[in-house]
């Protein structure tokens, strides 16, 4: 039996990927105080070192109110409405009460606080999370709104952004989310053979060839998509059959009716240089001494792939909806270099199934059916499989 005092505490009383690693890493008792787990080997940590170790991090986040507040004639502190002052009790059980898995533990660590107050650092200014999320919104609403062709001529913030000082100017932000793209690692090199798959629904029979299933022609690129507006035509598919499937077609069973589908089977006769955003790490936790520096710029990226992934109803509003993702993959595709090198497309969650999808830079003549053909980049793989769609919707859908 471990002893009834708080002599050890294992990682899994914690759900903080964190906190479990710090415990795993200091281990010096065979019991859990907490949970009454025991072993044969160490599995728990000293929770006075573990708690040590959660204030401090508490630190780059929280300060005392003392350092930044002022006593009111009423013996409160003044906040002007523009932060909470928390016991740390109260912080705890209301802020990181998602952190732990026991809640003896829980009320451990509120315990030790519960004589400490803690206030928002710099709370009278955004934080530079608050920032970038605040302009990745001030951004969606320009380009969507107010100016669409030209944002990229205003270099500071004009009158509807005056009263957000500390935001990041509209013109600047395709920038910035670029510069993240290559901080954070997200170039990924495509082997030579790399198989995409792309689906065409029809009802009249076709050619099953590379043009006619690969990327539409630019004078049949008359629909806006969730990368490119009309008039520019791009390679949309998936890397798996399914995803480019479920890509294609809608949760709309009329829609499907009488109609069937060709799914072509793509390999690359080169390598390409891919942004991949399925490979985004999640946003670091505060207790990561490692990576707790890399959140700022990871939440940026994560509201922009959040965007990616919404599944936007295609009732007219896509063509103001797709704006703020249509200008950054146009700015991927013609501006961002890598070793040199333009960017080939990009890989991100499917909106329908959250698995790997692809918009590729490759125009229609690209798209071949020969080896031999000098201006191949995909080849599509004979013989072209077809489905009937109403079989298949019901399939997945029901």
């Amino acid at each position: 039996m471990p002893p009834k005092d708080h002599t050890g505490v294992c990682a899994n009383c914690f759900s903080d990927y964190a906190l479990k690693n710090y415990v795993n890493k200091n281990l010096v008792v065979e019991w859990c105080s907490f949970c009454g787990k025991t072993s044969d080997e160490k599995i728990g940590a000293d929770p006075s070192e573990v708690f040590a170790y959660f204030e401090a991090c508490l630190w780059h986040d929280w300060d005392i109110p003392e350092n930044c507040l002022y006593y009111g004639e009423d013996g409160e502190w003044e906040t002007a409405g523009l932060t909470d002052v928390y016991t740390g009790y109260e912080l705890i059980h209301d802020v990181y009460y998602d952190h732990f898995k026991n809640f003896q533990l829980l009320e451990y660590f509120a315990n030790e606080l519960s004589d400490t107050q803690f206030v928002e650092r710099n709370f009278e200014r955004l934080n530079i999370r608050d920032i970038y999320k605040y302009s990745w919104e001030s951004f969606t609403d320009t380009v969507k709104h107010r100016k669409r062709y030209l944002f990229s001529q205003v270099n500071e913030l004009d009158a509807d952004e005056a009263n957000d000082e500390e935001l990041i100017p509209t013109a600047s932000f395709v920038n910035v989310i670029s510069g993240y793209i290559v901080s954070n690692a997200l170039i990924l090199k495509v082997p030579t053979g790399t198989t995409f798959y792309r689906a065409r629904v029809y009802e009249t029979p076709f050619e099953l060839t590379a043009q006619q299933l690969g990327t539409s022609p630019t004078e049949k690129a008359t629909y806006s998509n969730r990368m490119s507006p009309a008039g520019i035509p791009m390679f949309y598919g998936g890397l798996a059959k399914e995803t480019a499937l479920v890509e294609t077609i809608d949760n709309d069973l009329n829609r499907a009716q009488n109609k069937k589908a060709a799914i072509g089977k793509f390999r690359t006769l080169r390598i390409l240089q891919i942004v991949d955003f399925t490979r985004l790490p999640p946003i670091p936790s505060l207790f990561d001494d490692d990576l707790r520096e890399l959140r700022d710029g990871l939440t940026i990226l994560h509201a922009f792939i959040k965007d990616l992934s919404i599944p936007i109803k295609k009732d007219g509003r896509e063509h103001i909806e797709y704006v703020p993702t249509q200008i950054i993959t146009e700015y991927i595709r013609d501006f961002l270099k890598v070793d040199g090198q333009r960017i080939d497309g990009i890989y991100y969650p499917s909106s329908r199934n959250g698995k790997p999808a692809c918009v590729l830079f490759i125009d229609n003549v690209n798209c071949v059916d020969s080896r031999n053909d000098s201006e191949g980049i995909l080849l599509l793989e004979q013989p072209v499989e077809t489905i009937n769609v109403i079989d298949w919707h019901k399939s997945f859908y029901q």
